[in-house]
C-alpha cells in the first residue's frame, strides 16, 4: 500500500521546518554570546589625578559592582597600559605585572549578587611631552550560569601630561649691597669709636679749665 504524496510532503516541511528551528536556536547560542539584554556589571574607572608632569606618580580606579540577578562567574579583566606610562603597583595583592609590560590580565573569579569591587592601579609618568594620552577602557570578561560568555569595556579615561616640571626653588644668592653698612656693624663701630671721642674731648676740656 503505497503513501499518501501529500501526507509525504507534510512530514517533509514539518521535518524541515523543525531542523531550521533547532539549528537557528544552536546558532543564537553560540554565536551571539556577547549579546545580552541587561548588562550584569556595572563598571567605572577613574583617574586621580587627571594632569600630571614627568614623574609623577597617579592612580587608576577601577569598580566592578555585580547588578544582575544571579552571581556572574569566571570575571577576568585586561588592562592596557599607554607607553608614556610605567605600572608601579595595586590594590590587589596578587597581582604580578612584568616590567615594560603594556598590558596585563588579572582573574577576578566569581562575583556575588550585589557585591562591589573597587581596585586601584598606581603608574608612574615616565614621558616628558606635553600631550594628553587616552588611558583605553577595561575590558571585563565573564561568564553566567546559563553558559553565556561574554565581555564589556569600561569607560575611558584621558590624562593631560604637562612635561618636565621645573623647580622654581633654586635658592639665588641675595643681592649684593653697595655702599651700605648692616645695622650690627653700625653698633660694633660705635663701641670701639666712642670711648676715643669722649676722651678726646675729655682732654680738651681739662685743658680749658686749667686756663
Amino acid at each position: 500500500m503505497s503513501r499518501n504524496p501529500k501526507i509525504q510532503r507534510k512530514g517533509i516541511l514539518i521535518f524541515l521546518l523543525l531542523l531550521t528551528l533547532a539549528y537557528g536556536s544552536v546558532i543564537q547560542s553560540n554565536g551571539y554570546t556577547n549579546e545580552i539584554q541587561a548588562a550584569p556589571l556595572q563598571h567605572y574607572l577613574v583617574a586621580n589625578p587627571e594632569e600630571v608632569y614627568q614623574r609623577d606618580h597617579f592612580n587608576m580606579s577601577l569598580s566592578i559592582t555585580n547588578i544582575y540577578f544571579e552571581e556572574v562567574l569566571n570575571v577576568t579583566i585586561h588592562v592596557t597600559i599607554p607607553s608614556e606610562v610605567e605600572f608601579l603597583n595595586s590594590s590587589i595583592s596578587d597581582l604580578t605585572v612584568e616590567n615594560d609590560s603594556l598590558e596585563f590580565d588579572y582573574q577576578i573569579g566569581t562575583i556575588a549578587v550585589d557585591d562591589k569591587l573597587l581596585m586601584s592601579f598606581e603608574y608612574n609618568v615616565t614621558s616628558p611631552s606635553t600631550e594628553t594620552i587616552n588611558f583605553v577602557g577595561v575590558n571585563v570578561s565573564f561568564k553566567l550560569l546559563n553558559g553565556i560568555s561574554a565581555y564589556e569595556i569600561t569607560n575611558s579615561v584621558n590624562i593631560l601630561l604637562k612635561g618636565v616640571q621645573i623647580d622654581s626653588d633654586t635658592g639665588t644668592l641675595p643681592p649684593k649691597q653697595i655702599g651700605t653698612i648692616k645695622a650690627d656693624d653700625i653698633i660694633i663701630i660705635m663701641a670701639y669709636l666712642l670711648p676715643i671721642v669722649f676722651f678726646g674731648l675729655s682732654i680738651v676740656i681739662m685743658r680749658r679749665l686749667r686756663r
